[in-house]
């Protein structure tokens, strides 16, 4: 979480960091791919190792719908009210084990395109703190 949330953080952590990660208590495998989610959308991970770990964690960070179309639009135009709209309401699930990881690393790199990297941050840790 502390890789998460840590507003200093500057360098980069490594796919065979994030491979490494157990999960602890709950759903850890789960918890491994939303880790991946926040650190990719938080920009903590290499491209290469995005594309690695996205495969190899079968998350698929690429998948387009209207939703996704419009929360990239609106983070591209720097609409930040707009994007936190998208971002609550792709994070409509009854518990964090229903919010797919996809979901989380678009809304946590949309979050930071618009300037809200401290709220991309806080709900990136709350994802694995909950899951």
């Amino acid at each position: 979480m502390i890789a998460l949330a840590d507003p200093d953080a500057t360098g980069r952590l490594s796919y065979g960091d994030l491979a490494a990660y157990s999960g602890g208590r709950g759903d850890s495998a789960l918890k491994q791919r939303l880790l991946f989610a926040g650190l990719a959308g938080l920009g903590r991970l290499s491209a290469g190792d995005i594309e690695r770990a996205a495969q190899a964690l079968a998350v698929p960070i690429g998948t387009e719908n209207g939703w996704t179309r419009a929360l990239d639009k609106a983070a591209r135009a720097g609409q930040t009210g707009t994007v936190a709209l998208l971002a609550a309401t792709g994070m409509q699930t009854a518990s964090w084990h229903g919010m797919p990881p996809e979901a989380l690393y678009r809304i946590v790199a949309a979050l930071r395109a618009v300037g809200l990297e401290g709220e991309a941050r806080m709900i990136a840790a709350e994802a694995i703190a909950r899951a």
